[in-house]
């Protein structure tokens, strides 16, 4: 066989497998996209849609009177919504006529619980278990998705003259550090006005809130003397800031979910092995465990948010009515430790329900979704129903 024709034949051959392995990958991709992002949420795919409007004071906010449908068939959601005349989210519970006192709950999506149906969230069943309890106590939803702890401060001002609540419960998530630095993530509508941290003073920064691009994305990041800076660009031409290019495929390829699934249940599984390796082999060493540099810079940045949290809170602090923290971590990670002396220092009540959580966290959320199921929400309530009660029924007069 001459030469020519065995070297056409092996690039026919190699172009029929490229031609192949791209079919499959399309093919594939196609039966994922319509698994993954057929009717994926409405957040992810549209945030200014059926439950969201643009907001110039706080970014974007709930939708006045706005009800419907919260689609997710990867995870078999499929959770009803809806909104009162003030954006906060409806319980579906009670006849409120005997009310003798009310909570202001304020968070992010951890909250607003779209995941589940309306007397499903924790602010739901809390509100029921206080009244089966015969402490008649109104809680208010005011959760809002992606809203980082600026933003709860600006919607409490928003909602506080017309709520007028006894007590405030500000839920607390570990994302909040980013969020509170977040001027537009990318491949999102909305943009949100920023506290810009000046001194030992916060100054409003992009209000009112500006439109941008999708693809744009801008964050304030403060270096160890606490001077800002703005990291900003476009996800598709730049990897800057806290968006990665991992974040770009997740948005953009459906494949991407059941891959990271299968790494997901590889590495806890790795990680149960090692567990027990080291439980059955115990370390031994006299040394103390040194501090690498990421961590170093890590803490750094850490130090740097709580300082503009710490301002943030100290505004939340000054609105009558008494603060409460929480937080679903069970205390033992850097930022809930850092948390915890920060209410202290300021004199706030924290409440911690991750030792209510007592099977392994997967248990309590949606298979490829990090926000609570059912069994999550409920069991977030009954934690705070025990926190709360002997506070709330023995201090409310009104409460047989």
């Amino acid at each position: 066989m001459p030469i020519v024709t065995k070297k056409k034949e092996m690039f026919v051959n190699f172009l029929v497998l490229m031609v192949s392995i791209l079919s499959s990958f399309i093919i594939v991709e196609i039966i994922c996209r319509y698994y993954y992002f057929g009717r994926i949420s409405i957040q992810t795919t549209s945030p200014s849609g059926k439950f969201w409007k643009y907001d110039e004071r706080l970014g974007w906010s709930p939708r006045p009177n706005s009800d419907g449908y919260f689609f997710n068939p990867a995870n078999g959601i499929e959770a009803y919504v809806k909104f009162d005349e003030n954006g906060i989210r409806e319980n579906g519970n009670l006849d409120y006529s005997g009310s003798t006192a009310s909570i202001l709950v304020l968070g992010d999506s951890t909250t607003v619980g779209l995941e589940v149906d309306n007397d499903k969230t924790y602010v739901a069943v809390l509100e029921r278990l206080l009244f089966e309890s015969n402490c008649k106590v109104r809680v208010y939803n005011a959760g809002v998705r992606g809203y980082g702890t600026d933003q709860s401060y600006w919607r409490m001002q928003t909602l506080y003259d017309r709520i007028k609540p006894d007590h405030v419960l500000y839920m607390f998530s570990g994302n909040d550090f980013v969020n509170n630095r977040t001027i537009k993530k990318p491949r999102r509508v909305f943009g949100k006005p920023v506290f810009l941290l000046q001194g030992k003073k916060l100054q409003v920064f992009n209000r009112p809130a500006k439109r941008f691009e999708e693809a744009y994305f801008a964050y304030i990041k403060y270096d160890k003397n606490g001077k800002h800076s703005i990291i900003d660009g476009y996800a598709i031409e730049k990897v800057l800031g806290f968006e990665s290019l991992k974040e770009v495929i997740r948005n953009n390829l459906a494949l991407y979910h059941p891959l990271q699934t299968a790494y997901d249940m590889y590495s806890w599984t790795r990680e149960q092995l090692e567990r027990q390796t080291r439980l059955e082999k115990p370390k031994r060493s006299d040394k103390p465990e040194q501090l690498k540099k990421p961590q170093r810079l890590e803490k750094v940045r850490e130090d740097i948010d709580l300082s503009v949290l710490k301002l943030i809170l100290h505004k939340m602090k000054s609105v009558p009515g008494a603060l409460f923290f929480t937080s679903f971590t069970k205390g033992r990670d850097l930022r809930s430790v850092e948390f915890r002396k920060l209410s202290n220092e300021l004199g706030i009540t924290y409440l911690d329900i991750g030792g209510f959580f007592v099977e392994e966290s997967h248990k309590y959320d949606w298979k490829t979704d990090p926000h609570w199921n059912e069994k999550g929400h409920a069991q977030a309530a009954k934690g705070l129903y025990e926190l709360f009660k002997g506070h709330l029924c023995a201090h409310s007069a009104k409460t047989p």
